[in-house]
């Protein structure tokens, strides 16, 4: 294996949203000419969302999604839904921002490995797949000044589940086949498997795209999943004056903190349901993974 070797004052492993907000802060305080360098094992800039499914939305007002107070360049109502590509334009814009501040070296297509502190320096160690088919992968040994971590939860997206007939087709939310007209014009029914956020995008998508109006959609709910509601957390028109931009910042965590026990989770839950945070597609759902869905998104699916 060809073995590299390579210095910087910074090395951040991760290219994602946590990453590009380390490089940013951390563009603050390098100077012009030295030398950061970046490792995703991806092929780019943008992370988790170079992998999600293309009809993905980001569900929190698109100005709050950012590194430090950096302005988004698209010019929308806060209201609107970003897409995947805005969502990726705008990381590139961030990091086109850091360029110009520092001197950063990307190494993409690289798999870390391990870090030892050795007399006050970093030693990191990734191994790179090669660009040319039958080629050994080489490894690449990066001495540092500091290193910041920002993998973030590295979820993979979920393969087909394997079917006996081949009178079923078995896709992934990232399947391409999901955009096709005759995925849109088929009668078939459709078994949605989940009912978290992944699954009321997939759904309301086929809902809303669908020609056929009386297709069949099954979504297995599992124990089922609570969701916030976004008006109650990013109120709009008159009720964002009056009611602030977020819910979700001032009653909410105000009301789990004073009440919050350590045992008593049900408890503060079913107040903060009653209070008409939450919405469910499923009867008594049992999970929560801060997912956000309008109640029309609600009513559609």
């Amino acid at each position: 294996m060809e073995l590299v070797e390579e210095e910087c004052a910074l090395c951040i492993i991760g290219a994602g949203y946590a990453g590009i907000s380390a490089l940013y802060a951390a563009k603050s305080y390098l100077k012009p000419n030295e030398r950061v360098i970046v490792v995703d094992k991806l092929r780019g800039w943008g992370g988790q969302w170079l992998k999600q499914y293309d009809f993905v939305r980001l569900h929190q007002p698109y100005q709050h999604f950012t590194a430090g107070n950096r302005k988004w360049s698209l010019n929308k109502p806060p209201t609107h839904l970003a897409s995947k590509d805005e969502i990726l334009k705008h990381l590139q814009d961030i990091v086109d921002d850091c360029k110009s501040a520092c001197n950063i070296t990307p190494f993409f297509e690289c798999t870390y490995q391990e870090h030892r502190v050795v007399d006050g320096q970093v030693k990191v160690t990734v191994e790179q797949s090669s660009e040319q088919p039958g080629s050994k992968p080489r490894q690449v040994r990066i001495k540092a000044k500091r290193l910041i971590k920002a993998i973030g939860f590295d979820i993979p997206i979920l393969k087909p589940f394997g079917t006996s007939s081949s009178a079923v087709q078995s896709v992934s939310v990232v399947d391409p086949r999901l955009h096709h007209a005759d995925m849109r014009q088929d009668e078939a029914p459709v078994y949605i498997v989940g009912s978290g956020k992944t699954a009321m995008d997939c759904a309301y998508k086929l809902i809303r795209d669908n020609q056929v109006t009386n297709r069949k959609i099954v979504m297995i709910g599992g124990r089922g999943t609570w969701f916030a509601v976004r008006e109650k957390l990013f109120p709009t028109g008159w009720r964002r004056l009056i009611y602030g931009a977020s819910w979700l910042f001032s009653d909410w965590f105000v009301y789990v903190t004073r009440h919050y026990d350590g045992t008593n989770e049900k408890k503060v839950h079913d107040k903060l349901q009653d209070l008409g945070l939450f919405h469910s597609l499923v009867p008594e759902p049992e999970n929560f993974t801060f997912g956000i869905v309008s109640r029309e998104e609600m009513k559609t699916v």
